[in-house]
């Protein structure tokens, strides 16, 4: 059994109500030469409708369809001599990088995974990664750390979609899979790692998360420069047994982002926070529109889809958060003036907000959202202060950065 893994976060050990589905594809012959279909697309989710005449090779028909709930009708003409095939596609994942894949685990990473191409990022050049079960990758070490932390405090490079206890062993979840050298997007390479149908510890599987991280190489803009996709098909749970959640919610849930570990950091709106993520709300099943992460997208008109475009090894919108050295308190002092920094290195403005990320409930901030609150802390327990900062120009991203208090 494992325990709670959080070391106060000074270490690090190395049926919710979906949206509506669609309808049944309807396909009619209005006049000779045109083929008509049509199917009712779900609110805020996006789809793809694609065509075959083999039923292995697929192909996109028209661009991508996000739904308002209502009938959509596409017209694919002239029909071809030979029968056509079509399917719907829902949700931001993209089809493909599958070909490889990891066995049933907890906790488990790979081997060194070739990337297929260079990619430069926080100033390093890397050409292959660690798939880590847990919603991530690294490039440095291997991570086996099933509760999240800001990802800022890991003090290495990390990228992770969905930063988890994710939980492949039980007989409902698929594996983690993933490719290189093999998919395109767009006609450059790609690289992609899939966590389709995955189960949360321990040994649950019945709600499934299915997202997915894609490299796609940029070098047409520059040497090592590519772009990073989020995507998400489905998120319905967000924090396994051991990380201190109940039938998948709350306790320390997922985190979603990347950061050198040391000074760039970006997380989505919302990484770190109980409920704000899902599809819906544990407590009444309504579907989660304004936060979560299957209808937000940054930097793409896909819900689902999050992009982070790396250029000359710089994380564009990468934030700087600090929350100050740890402290220790005299016998019997209880407040402490804080002293956090943070910028948007790109010359954006940015706002603060102080919270408590481990300690006593009546912890109290003079004024939680400036640089320099006095904090109480009546019962002069261990706390863990966390210190979140949010770009103004560009809110779907933070940073976050935590200190202990004594």
């Amino acid at each position: 059994m494992k325990s709670l893994g959080l070391g106060l976060l000074a270490t690090v050990r190395l049926s919710l109500a979906e949206a509506l589905p669609p309808s049944d594809l309807t396909v009619d012959v209005p006049s000779p030469g045109d083929v008509t279909i049509s199917w009712t697309a779900a609110n805020l989710r996006p789809y793809q409708l694609e065509s075959s005449t083999n039923l292995v090779d697929w192909a996109e028909l028209g661009e991508p369809v996000v739904g308002a709930g209502a009938l959509v009708t596409l017209t694919d003409g002239p029909a071809a001599a030979t029968r056509k095939f079509y399917r719907l596609r829902t949700g931001a994942v993209r089809p493909g990088f599958d070909k490889y894949f990891r066995e049933r685990n907890d906790d488990l990473s790979s081997a060194l995974v070739p990337i297929g191409f260079p990619v430069s990022i926080f100033g390093k050049t890397e050409s292959h990664c660690y798939v880590n079960n847990n919603g991530n990758i690294t490039f440095a070490t291997q991570l086996g750390s099933y509760t999240p932390a800001p990802l800022q405090n890991l003090g290495f490079t990390i990228i992770a979609p969905f930063w988890a206890d994710v939980d492949t062993r039980p007989a409902g979840s698929d594996v983690v899979r993933y490719s290189h050298s093999t998919e395109t997007v767009g006609g450059r390479p790609a690289f992609g790692v899939n966590w389709l149908n995955v189960g949360y510890y321990s040994y649950h599987d019945e709600k499934l998360n299915s997202f997915q991280l894609v490299f796609i190489e940029r070098g047409d803009t520059g040497a090592g420069n590519f772009d990073i996709e989020f995507n998400y098909n489905q998120v319905l749970w967000e924090t396994g047994d051991a990380s201190n959640g109940v039938n998948g919610y709350g306790g320390f849930p997922s985190r979603s982002g990347l950061t050198n570990g040391i000074d760039r950091t970006v997380e989505l709106a919302g990484s770190g926070k109980a409920a704000i993520q899902l599809d819906a709300l544990p407590s009444n099943g309504q579907p989660n529109y304004l936060t979560g992460l299957i209808y937000r997208s940054r930097n793409s008109t896909i819900p689902g889809r999050y992009v982070f475009q790396v250029r000359g090894g710089v994380v564009l919108g990468a934030l700087t958060v600090n929350a100050g050295p740890n402290q220790t308190l005299g016998q019997g002092v209880f407040s402490t003036t804080l002293a956090g920094t943070a910028s948007d290195p790109g010359g954006g403005a940015v706002t603060v907000q102080w919270s408590v990320l481990q300690g006593p409930s009546n912890v109290t901030f003079s004024d939680p959202t400036i640089l320099n609150p006095t904090v109480t802390i009546p019962t002069g327990e261990t706390t863990l202060i966390q210190l979140t900062t949010t770009s103004v120009t560009d809110p779907s991203i933070s940073a976050s950065d935590i200190m202990q208090i004594n």
